[in-house]
Order: C-alpha cells, then structure tokens, then sequence
C-alpha cells in the first residue's frame, strides 16, 4: 500500500515538472558525473561520459517524454537501448576525458540506463512539486520529511523522518529529497491545524527541530578539490531541485531586466562582471561558500560606485576599488550570526543566505555610512546601515589597500534601525 501511495504522489500534474525538464535545454556533455555539480543540473543536462550529443539529445527528449507522461519507463528504456545498441554504445565503451586525454571505460547497461532514468524524472517532479509548495505555503506551511522506512533507509536519512519545518526553513534548501543515488525519501506538505495537532498520520510525534547542520569534508578526485557537504547527503544532491530551477530560469532575465534600467557604461561594466564571475547569482555563490573551506573563492560586484559619498562621509577614498565577497567572509558571518538561538538574547535576527542578495542594495543606498576603526587584522572597516522592510541591516567591510578591494567583514541584522 506504501508503494501505490508514494506513486500516486509522484503522478502529480506535470507542467511545472515539464517545465524543469524544458529549461534543462543546455546539453553538456560531460566525461565524469562531478563535472556538473548540484545547482547546475537545473540549467544543463548531462550523462556521465556520453560523450556523442545526438545521443544525450535522444536521452533528454525520452526523460522530457516521461515526465510529460507520454512515455513509460519500459518504452524509454527499450528505446534508448536500441539506440545505443546501433550507435555501438551499448555494454563496455572506452571514452576519452577531452580535459586529460585520458581513456576510461564506461558502460551502458539496464541498470545504468535504470537510474538515469530514476534519478532524472524524479528530480523534475521534485522541483514541480517544490512551486506547487511555495505557491500554495498561505494554507499549508509547514513541509514534512518523510522515509520509506524500511531496512533499506539509511541511518542518516531516518534521522530526518517526521522533521517538520516552515516552507521557508533553510533545511529545504539542502534536505529536499533526492538526497542520494536511489535515495526513495519525498516530502508533504501541511497546514497550520495539521501542525498545530502534532501528529503524523501513523500517530508519530512530529519533530518541529530541525537537526543540527553537519558538514564533512569531500574531495573530487577528480579535480582534487575539497568541498564541505552536508553530513548524510551524498555529494552532488545537497540541494533544492525547484529553487534551483526557478534561479536557473528567472537569473538570466532578471539580469537583462536590470541591466536595461541604467546607463551604456554602467551596464556594460556590469555585464563583463556578471560574466567574470561565471553567471554565478549571489545565492548560490553563498551556498557554494559554505562548502568550500580550504581555498578563497569570491565573487566581484564591480567598482565602488559611490565613492564620492564614502569619502564625504569617511574622508576614505574608494575610487577605484572593487567591491568584493569571498567565502571566508560568508562563513564567518553564518557561523557568528546565522544562528537563531543565539542571536536571539542579542537582540538580533539570524543571518541567511538570502540576506546576502541585499549587500549591493545596502553599499550603494545605505542610510548611514561611517567609519568604525579597525578590525582584529588591523584593516580599516567601515559600516553601512539600511533599514529594508522593517528590518534593521548592519554591514562592515574591510579595506583591503592591496589589490584596492573591500570585502565583508560581518554582516547583522534586526529589527528596526541600527542605531551605531
């Protein structure tokens, strides 16, 4: 009966679903799965060491296919092996990495083609069902997790059965199930009077904590580059299949939008920036932060645009300097002030990756500017302070001389104005 339930939850109507398979138009191929990771699958779709891209098309338009509920998972599998069996891919294929030169074998077999096929429409439904929740989170705001709970289950997914959380809560951000190869855990949605009972259907308190966050170190071995991921949660799946995909969609626009409202020079300075960092919005450069411990990384917003109002205000002179956020910045600041419980007693609101977006609203319009000394490495630091919404944001940065850059020092935030 479990099993005709969660496939009854997974027939969901299919556009938003069809529509993350749709936006996935960017074919990449890839010689190892790592190539791509986490939040670029929502924009770009790939097949481990599928080197031929007539062959990833076929793969794509047949997962499109499914998802729009025009082609079952025995007809794409039977179609795809026919294909791969007259294109010579089927069973054992050397390929060649085009970065090393290096030859590996790869196989095509049932199995492969199994979980390609899992894994692909299961994360389409997951990011259609994920707009269904934000859409519909005034009359159902609370998120539950949910397991198969079986003897297959693993030990740290069990942990997270029954967690329910506000649609808002960050957890989802990373513990929106897939959360690993052939991981079978899914998510419901609840209202405040479900929430408010406490009780799963099965009669299970719910846990209204969500754990605490872990992180371990992963190396890629193939790149040779050590990340921070979340403990439990196998590499590559540590994220939210339908925020990203609205991200993958709406930044493009968003950016084309923004860079129409202002003036020839500003806008191509601000395209060859967009461009320098990568298309990497500033969200996901802070999650991507919070995994990446043992290198700096940063994102560049581009030259200090108001720095006539900065040195009237500071008697510091910026002009010239680039305004700049790296990761040891971000994980300063969540480590000190992302925290509820302590901030709380502060008089202060938790920081989250969210607030990180306003940094170029609050440097550029703030309602204070001051100079405030030194920070603990001797750098010069100045504050700027908006009130956005109600909200309270206290921003320092740093004055690096060398290189001219400024960068973030901490970032707070609370209700109402800051006063110093």
């Amino acid at each position: 009966m479990a099993t005709n339930l969660l496939a009854r939850l997974a027939v969901l109507p299919p556009e938003e679903a069809v529509a993350y398979m749709q936006a996935r138009g960017l074919l990449t191929p890839t010689f190892d799965w790592r190539d791509l990771w986490q939040e670029e699958h929502a924009a770009q779709f790939t097949v481990s060491r599928l080197a031929r891209l007539d062959l990833l098309q076929a793969m794509y338009d047949g997962i499109t296919l499914s998802v729009k509920g025009e082609l079952g998972r025995r007809d794409f599998l039977r179609g795809i092996k026919d294909i791969l069996v007259t294109e010579g891919w089927w069973g054992e294929k050397e390929a060649i990495d085009p970065k090393t030169g290096e030859k590996l074998l790869t196989t095509f077999d049932a199995d492969r083609l199994k979980l390609i096929y899992d894994i692909n429409t299961r994360q389409a439904y997951a990011a259609g069902q994920w707009q269904r929740i934000e859409r519909n989170a005034a009359t159902s705001p609370y998120i539950r997790y949910v397991t198969k709970r079986d003897e297959r289950v693993r030990a740290s997914h069990r942990a997270w059965d029954n967690v329910t959380l506000p649609v808002g809560h960050p957890f989802w951000d990373t513990h929106t199930p897939m959360n690993g190869w052939r991981c079978r855990c899914r998510i419901v949605s609840l209202s405040q009077a479900e929430y408010d009972k406490g009780l799963s259907p099965t009669g299970k308190a719910l846990v209204k904590d969500a754990p605490p966050e872990e992180f371990v170190g992963w190396e890629n071995k193939k790149t040779g580059e050590i990340t921070q991921v979340s403990k439990g949660i196998d590499p590559g799946f540590d994220y939210n299949p339908g925020k990203a995909a609205m991200r993958a969609a709406n930044l493009d626009k968003m950016v084309q939008d923004k860079l129409a409202r202002v003036a020839g020079p500003i806008r191509k300075e601000a395209e060859k920036d967009f461009a320098d960092n990568g298309g990497m919005d500033i969200k996901s450069f802070v999650k991507e932060s919070l995994r990446v411990a043992d290198k700096k990384v940063e994102i560049n917003f581009g030259e200090v645009a108001n720095a006539a109002l900065i040195k009237g205000q500071t008697g510091i002179d910026l002009a010239g300097y680039e305004r700049t956020l790296d990761n040891y910045g971000v994980r300063h600041t969540i480590k000190k002030h992302g925290n509820e419980l302590a901030e709380a007693p502060r008089g202060q609101i938790a920081v989250t990756a969210d607030d990180f977006d306003l940094i170029p609203l609050i440097t550029s319009e703030p309602d204070r500017v001051f100079l405030d000394g030194k920070n603990k490495v001797g750098r010069d630091v100045i504050v700027y302070t908006k009130l956005i919404d109600g909200v309270g944001y206290r921003y320092v940065e740093e004055i690096r001389n060398k290189g001219k850059r400024v960068a973030l020092d901490s970032l707070r935030k609370k209700t109402g104005a800051w006063s110093s």
